[in-house]
């Protein structure tokens, strides 16, 4: 067997093609720190805060109005100011992210599959029923908008009831909302 001679040789690549990986090799560095970074710390220290600068800031806006000048009268002054445009605007984009954070918050459900449990005896709670094993249930229905309009969904094109062969599962739904949310709540 040859030996081999104490150096290696290792192609590098060239500056050209450094400069035409840039980009992608940043966007795939970024992508690796955001799904390194643990999100539930981030969300419980950053949430108090981001909560009292936006009621502060909605205090501030409602503050706004009572320094605005003149009242508008659409017949003698037709004309907004554009101050007050902008605090009107802002008012309403927190009153609507208010608005949204409670309907997310309000149906925020997590689903647990009672799959130890026997069938004939119903779980004690409310919130329980059955479900086909096999039945597939689309991603999109799991979360707020999709828990809302897949029953719906359901309901309007045709599904058929339990066939009594196939087997079947207690699902449990609890309410789960981010404690980043309801911080904001």
């Amino acid at each position: 067997m040859p030996e081999h001679s104490g150096t290696r040789i290792i192609r590098t690549p060239t500056i050209w093609e450094r400069i035409k990986s840039w980009p992608l090799d940043r966007i795939i560095q970024l992508e690796e720190d955001i799904n390194m970074k643990d999100w539930d710390e981030w969300s419980q220290a950053s949430s108090w805060f981001v909560a009292i600068v936006l009621n502060c800031l909605s205090i501030v806006l409602r503050i706004g109005h009572w320094f605005d000048g003149q009242e508008y009268d659409p017949i003698l002054n037709p004309v907004h100011s554009s101050l007050e445009i902008w605090l009107t605007t802002a008012e309403w984009f927190l009153f609507s992210l208010s608005t949204a954070n409670a309907i997310y918050i309000y149906y925020s459900t997590k689903n647990y599959h009672l799959f130890e449990h026997h069938l004939n005896d119903r779980p004690k709670s409310n919130n329980v029923q059955m479900q086909e094993v096999g039945e597939p249930v689309p991603v999109w229905a799991e979360s707020f908008p999709g828990n809302f309009f897949y029953p719906l969904l359901q309901a309007i094109f045709e599904h058929p009831g339990f066939d009594p062969n196939s087997e079947c599962v207690w699902v449990i739904t609890m309410w789960s909302p981010s404690s980043f949310c309801l911080d904001l709540f």
